[in-house]
Parts: structure tokens; C-alpha cells; sequence
């Protein structure tokens, strides 16, 4: 009896080391953030796409510290703004801009008090927005598409991404 406890508690022991070595895999990026320009743009009232607005897109904050940004949240943007752009909204290209607040290695940032500033300045109707939270094994991120004018969400979609080891990486925790 005692050997078949021990050879039980071998086998379990066995299958959970095996069940925890599970590797975990990457979403295809480009594939998860095409689909959330496709939800944005199809959020939208057709009068709205009909508009074409001017969306200013900036980079993609962590929840926990706004004022930080990984590659992985410069790259949300990057994808889903290339996206946008092939659905024939007109992008902004906020790189290029000097007037937003840019720090170096981490990005563009969404300052509120200055935004009414830039929509105006470069007639952007919509801001496109958003925010991630690193978890255990996945990224949860939030992308909105606001009015600079009033602060309203015309558009919004949230999601999730494993966090395999291209994630990892561009999260800086690999």
C-alpha cells in the first residue's frame, strides 16, 4: 500500500512539474491589433467614418505608472494607428510633432491640458488612446478613441494578450 501512495504521489508530482512547464505562446500581434482597429473603426456611427476624422494617436501607458511606456505600448499604437490609416481615417503622425510631451525611450504622452491645444492646432477630431496591466501570464489592454473637444469615448475596446516571450521582451520583463 505505502508503494502505491509513493508511485501516486511520484505520478502527480510528475504531472504537475509538467503542467507548470506548459510554455505559454505569443497572440500574432499584427493579427489581435488589426482586429482592434477593425472593432474602433466599427464602433464608430457611419456618419462618423463617413467624417474621416483626424485621430492623433499616442502611446500606449501602463495603468500602474502613466508616466511609462514599454516598446510594447509604443507598438500597440503603432499597429492599430497603421490599421486605422488602411481603413481611410487620416492619421497623425505625433513623432514628427515636437509640441507633445516626448520623452526619450519611452514615447508620446496625452497631456489633457494641452490637447485641446493640438487638436485644434492639427485638426484632430479623435485622440487614439490607451492603457495596459501586466498580469501573471497575459496583458490586459484598453484602446479608446476620444473627442479632444469634450472627453467622450466614441469608440472603445478592451483585450487580452498571452505573454509569451516576444510580449515579454517588449514589455522589458524577459
Amino acid at each position: 500500500m505505502a508503494k502505491i501512495k509513493h508511485l501516486l504521489l511520484l505520478f502527480f508530482t510528475s504531472l504537475l512539474l509538467v503542467a507548470c512547464a506548459t510554455p505559454i505562446y505569443d497572440y500574432n500581434w499584427i493579427d489581435e491589433s488589426n482586429s482592434v482597429a477593425n472593432i474602433l473603426y466599427s464602433g464608430l456611427s457611419e456618419a462618423q467614418r463617413k467624417a474621416r476624422p483626424k485621430i492623433l494617436v499616442v502611446t500606449f501607458v501602463n495603468i500602474d505608472d502613466l508616466d511609462k511606456t514599454t516598446t510594447f505600448g509604443r507598438m500597440q499604437a503603432e499597429i492599430i494607428a497603421t490599421q486605422l490609416s488602411q481603413y481611410g481615417m487620416d492619421v497623425v503622425e505625433v513623432k514628427l510633432m515636437s509640441s507633445l510631451y516626448i520623452k526619450e525611450k519611452t514615447g508620446e504622452f496625452y497631456l489633457s491640458r494641452d490637447i485641446r491645444k493640438l487638436s485644434h492646432k492639427y485638426k484632430a477630431n479623435l485622440i487614439l488612446a490607451g492603457s495596459y496591466a501586466i498580469a501573471l501570464d497575459k496583458v490586459y489592454i484598453s484602446a479608446k478613441l476620444i473627442s479632444p473637444e469634450d472627453n467622450t469615448v466614441w469608440s472603445a475596446v478592451s483585450y487580452a494578450l498571452n505573454q509569451g516571450p516576444n510580449t515579454m521582451k517588449l514589455l522589458n520583463t524577459l
